[in-house]
């Protein structure tokens, strides 16, 4: 309510976005207040107020809900982005809570301006403290309510709030916020080294491996918070466990949230979606492009099939565990291929395996044909 005030005070063109989360008793009365003040101010008012189903930490689901409405209602309205009311006592509880979660983030605190989903999310009162606003609000004659959840201390950051910044004098408080500045000022020169890690939307192996530890962690993070914040405020176990992946393993798919991190020619890259498993019938051998293999007249000696009409129909399908080929001198599983040709732990899920109408594994691209479909004038080729 002080950051509305003091928009309409210095004649800026503004809207009020109110979200009912519909948790406490007073949360309707709140509503009318907001609805009756920006009336009076002839401010337009957008209120979220239905009902709605969420599961795990409702402080994350509450923020995400908050925030796709705000980016919903500046578009439509179409504003340049939106004002939060962050002060100094949130920029200070954050960086405790960063501290106690041993968290190395993209900025300690908080950033003045942020982008979300495209929507810029500027806060204009990190300068201001807490008991500094709601003086205003009193000399203003601005109505303001007390959330009163943020007087129990079942949530993490109510119990910081209460035992470690409400009663900072201002001495304290200064030296807190110089620690702050002294710290991302640090950050900031870390991070613009490990950028230097980063080439083309991928992290190098060989590079990556040769950097100092803090390097390393700190251009995991910038990697992996890239797209969409992929991972944000990861704990530095998290990255210290990545870290030890990347160090020590020489081909590794690690699940990322809903993507994956592997390894590619020498590479850490981000991949989109894995590939799911596959099994297409063919019964002719003409020429097609499917997503993980195609049929073609040409190809390698160790993609090629001669058949007969005994053959037909054909399977192809994505490598299943205990699949095997009959080779000339018995038998090889094609795990084992994989190890021996080093084929990437990403690319295995998706590697085509051709079996005839019995049944049988008769090619598997890169390996080779069975011992009773090889010979020197081949019908088709699958190409992985």
């Amino acid at each position: 309510m002080a950051l509305l005030s003091m928009c309409v005070r210095a004649g800026m063109d503004v809207g009020a976005a109110h979200v009912n989360y519909r948790k406490r008793p007073q949360a309707d009365l709140e509503e009318k207040a907001v609805k009756a003040w920006c009336r009076r101010h002839r401010v337009p008012c957008y209120v979220l107020d239905r009902p709605y189903e969420y599961e795990g930490n409702f402080q994350a689901f509450a923020r995400a809900y908050r925030y796709r409405f705000f980016a919903k209602t500046a578009k439509a309205h179409a504003f340049d982005g939106v004002l939060v009311a962050h002060q100094q006592d949130d920029l200070i509880e954050t960086y405790l809570m960063q501290k106690h979660q041993n968290i190395t983030p993209a900025r300690y605190g908080l950033k003045r301006t942020v982008f979300m989903d495209g929507l810029r999310v500027v806060r204009p009162l990190l300068n201001k403290t807490k008991a500094g606003l709601e003086a205003y609000c009193r000399q203003e004659g601005v109505p303001y309510y007390i959330d009163s959840s943020n007087l129990s201390d079942a949530y993490a950051r109510n119990r910081v709030r209460h035992h470690e910044v409400q009663d900072m004098d201002a001495s304290a408080r200064q030296k807190l916020l110089q620690e702050i500045a002294a710290a991302n000022r640090q950050l900031q020169s870390r991070r613009r080294q490990a950028s230097g890690l980063i080439r083309g939307g991928k992290l190098p192996l060989a590079s990556y491996r040769k950097a100092d530890k803090e390097i390393r962690l700190c251009a995991l993070r910038l990697f992996l918070e890239r797209d969409d914040a992929l991972i944000e405020g990861a704990s530095r176990r998290y990255l210290e466990e990545m870290d030890g992946i990347l160090m020590h393993h020489a081909d590794f798919l690690e699940a990322v949230r809903d993507r994956w991190l592997i390894q590619q020619d020498g590479s850490a890259r981000i991949l989109e979606q894995m590939p799911s498993a596959y099994q297409i019938r063919l019964k002719d051998s003409r020429p097609r492009r499917e997503e993980c293999f195609r049929i073609a007249r040409r190809g390698k000696t160790t993609q090629a099939l001669t058949l007969t009409e005994s053959d037909f129909p054909l399977t192809v399908r994505s490598w299943q565990a205990g699949d095997s080929i009959r080779l000339r001198f018995g038998r090889k599983s094609v795990h084992r291929f994989f190890i021996d040709r080093r084929i990437p732990l990403w690319k295995r899920a998706s590697w085509p395996v051709v079996l005839n109408a019995s049944g049988a594994v008769i090619l598997v691209p890169g390996l080779g044909c069975d011992v009773d479909h090889y010979s020197i004038k081949p019908t088709l080729y699958v190409i992985e």
